[in-house]
């Protein structure tokens, strides 16, 4: 028996095409900004979050998730806690180059947390961590934050719904009643 290799493409048509999975991943983003509109609250990380979260199956895409969301908390509490002593050296919270060793300090303890909560969380986390540290204002950091962390929950909760409810071959999946 021929193994398959899975990193070839097996849709041999040279014309791109549209899947059940890039529909999940539009619905997923289309409903988080739908909610978030809803809730008057803006939607950009939320969708990102649903898209980002997005695997080829439900384990893929608890993985992605578990990535983004723990990243996501991680690197927004930690990105707040150093900004905040940034903020006591420096009050107008401007880009002294001592930030950046508050950015090395941040990326270590971003690493050592993230092997201790979830492996895949130092990227997203990391992100978060720079975003917080380089472009925020000192007025708005911990909001930012704050406000970060349900909107990648949001959007991974959304992607991953529609995994569940859109995958052939689960027993609750619309496909698979259909």
């Amino acid at each position: 028996m021929e193994e398959k290799n899975m990193a070839e493409p097996t849709n041999t048509s040279l014309l791109p095409h549209i899947g059940l999975r890039n529909l999940k991943t539009a619905i997923a983003a289309s409903l988080c900004a739908l909610i978030y509109e809803l809730i008057d609250r803006n939607p950009t990380f939320a969708c990102i979050g649903a898209i980002f979260g997005m695997g080829a199956d439900m384990e893929n895409s608890k993985l992605h998730g578990g990535n983004r969301l723990f990243g996501t908390v991680i690197g927004g509490f930690l990105g707040m806690i150093l900004f905040r002593f940034y903020l006591v050296f420096y009050p107008d919270g401007g880009n002294h180059p001592a930030l950046m060793i508050f950015l090395f300090i941040g990326v270590i303890i971003l690493i050592l947390l993230s092997q201790y909560f979830w492996v895949g969380a130092v990227q997203p986390g990391g992100v978060v961590l720079c975003i917080i540290l380089f472009n925020t204002p000192t007025d708005t950091y911990i909001s930012y934050a704050l406000n970060r962390m349900p909107g990648y929950r949001g959007g991974r909760g959304d992607g991953a719904g529609d995994q569940l409810a859109f995958s052939p071959g689960t027993s609750g999946s619309v496909a698979y009643r259909v």
